[in-house]
């Protein structure tokens, strides 16, 4: 059956499962207009250190397509498993290019840069910051809607974040 979804380019239903975040007691933080420049900057605030950036799709220029491509490694890989980590799909068709790249300040400097002459989807549509098997940010519609944090996040470093991107936050409860 694999090979249906392929021909339609769709993702097949075992690619949408993967790591999401426990939205439950989690972070969220809404800002009244995202600024992609100031959020990817901001964004060394919630993934700490040795953090995997997960981003999906996008209308890449060759300009992104180049820095995705210098800056892409491997899938990180489950603890305990030589399996790479799978994050759950945010968009089932078409078919999205995913990249894995490290969640280091230049990264983030770099994909700020970017963001400053590129719209958003240029860049990507979802993005998730991961370490291990932890969610610790969570933004499907990247700057478009509400941004997710992992509960595990000191709410110091949340309200940094959105001092910074000129937002708010609270916590979900259900």
């Amino acid at each position: 059956m694999k090979w249906l979804w392929k021909k339609l380019g769709a993702v097949p239903p075992d690619e949408l499962s993967g790591l999401r975040l426990q939205f439950e007691g989690c972070w969220a933080i809404t800002a009244s207009r995202w600024d992609a420049e100031l959020g990817f900057a901001a964004l060394p605030i919630l993934s700490g250190r040795d953090a995997t950036l997960y981003l999906e799709g996008g209308s890449h220029s060759d300009e992104v397509s180049a820095f995705l491509d210098a800056h892409s490694i491997a899938p990180a890989k489950q603890i305990a498993s030589i399996a790479p980590v799978q994050i759950a799909r945010g968009t089932i068709w078409p078919r999205q290019q995913v990249f894995h790249l490290p969640a280091t300040p230049d990264v983030f400097a770099g994909l700020s840069r970017l963001a400053d002459h590129h719209a958003i989807p240029e860049i990507c549509e979802h993005l998730v910051v991961f370490r291990d098997s932890l969610v610790l940010v969570d933004w499907y519609d990247a700057f478009d809607r509400e941004a997710y944090a992992s509960s595990t996040i000191p709410e110091q470093n949340i309200s940094e974040f959105a001092e910074m991107v000129g937002g708010s936050y609270r916590v979900v409860t259900s």
